[in-house]
């Protein structure tokens, strides 16, 4: 079984559905959608208010008599929370504790400042410029949770069972899945994607291999991914397996590295992730997330320094003619 990778609505079955992306760029992530009897719930809400409305849009017509009543946040990155607000005021939007104290204004307006900056010529985030051009986030007008869980949820949707289960920290701090039992549907955030997302921001590698292993013992027979296409049968243990891979592999390089007392960046710069290239763009905030868990008096980066150092790598990838077409314009 496979499901065709293009923008819009995809009834999966069983009341299941997920609003496409369409597309595996930054920030371009999918939206679930539980149809119960009379009402509805949406899982993740996209990066900025244009999108969100299109999905709005997209999931009218199978909402129309079922209307949502739910919006569950995987976890509290911009791209899946920054959607909440075009949905109505009594949708009671569910996250995870540890999810809700990242769904702040200043995070939306700091991402509105960063992807500001990097469109100016001379700036050093300009790099990633490319990056930032689909999204308006000014707009952005965050919601935060009404209701908080830790360890597992249930909830009813119009006769539908959905399980929710905090399987983070991992890629954040907060992360959380829905399953539906009975129709063996797992929407996953970002903790499974088909091409890995390579970036954990205030979370735990160690941990997020263990969410992979706590994702395989579901047996899903589908994996709605939070970025890129869906998955079925042996996709999803393929997706798994390479996940386990790197982030296993990233973990112990940089253990290696700070047990030898060499400094985050340099270590960056040594890790050899020839076999994972886009990794590139996110190394050293990888690697500072495993000096982290070594030493809590190193720091996260924040997002203004992920971006910035996101930017640094993404310059020293440039070829020549890149970084002139990039100078002027």
């Amino acid at each position: 079984m496979t499901f065709e990778f293009q923008k819009g609505l995809l009834d999966l079955g069983g009341g299941a559905h997920v609003f496409l992306s369409g597309s595996e760029a930054f920030g371009l992530a999918n939206a679930g959608l539980v149809v119960g009897n009379g009402e509805s719930m949406v899982i993740d809400t996209l990066y900025d208010v244009q999108h969100a409305q299109e999905m709005m849009d997209a999931i009218g017509a199978a909402t129309a008599n079922s209307p949502v009543r739910y919006i569950v946040n995987t976890h509290s990155d911009g791209d899946h929370i920054f959607g909440n607000q075009v949905f109505p005021d009594d949708a009671e939007i569910v996250v995870t504790e540890a999810a809700s104290t990242q769904m702040t204004q200043e995070h939306a307006d700091l991402t509105a400042s960063l992807f500001d900056e990097s469109r100016r010529p001379e700036s050093v985030l300009h790099p990633v410029a490319a990056l930032t051009q689909e999204f308006d986030i000014h707009p952005v007008r965050v919601r935060p949770a009404d209701t908080t869980f830790c360890g597992e949820k249930e909830i009813t949707v119009g006769g539908v069972e959905v399980q929710l289960h905090e399987l983070g920290p991992a890629h954040t701090v907060g992360d959380a899945i829905a399953y539906l039992p009975a129709q063996k549907v797992l929407f996953a955030g970002d903790l499974l994607t088909r091409d890995i997302v390579k970036v954990t921001w205030s979370g735990s590698i160690p941990n997020w291999i263990t969410a992979l292993e706590r994702i395989r013992a579901f047996g899903a027979e589908i994996v709605v991914a939070g970025h890129g296409p869906v998955l079925a049968g042996a996709a999803i243990t393929a997706a798994i397996d390479l996940a386990t891979e790197f982030w296993s592999y990233i973990h112990e390089q940089a253990m290696a590295f700070y047990d030898r007392g060499v400094p985050a960046d340099e270590a960056a710069a040594r890790i050899d992730v020839t076999k994972y290239p886009l990794a590139n763009v996110t190394l050293p905030v990888l690697v500072t997330a495993v000096y982290h868990e070594c030493n809590p008096d190193i720091p996260y980066r924040d997002l203004t320094q992920a971006f910035e150092s996101m930017a640094e790598q993404v310059a020293k990838m440039m070829t020549p003619s890149d970084e002139n077409s990039r100078t002027h314009g």
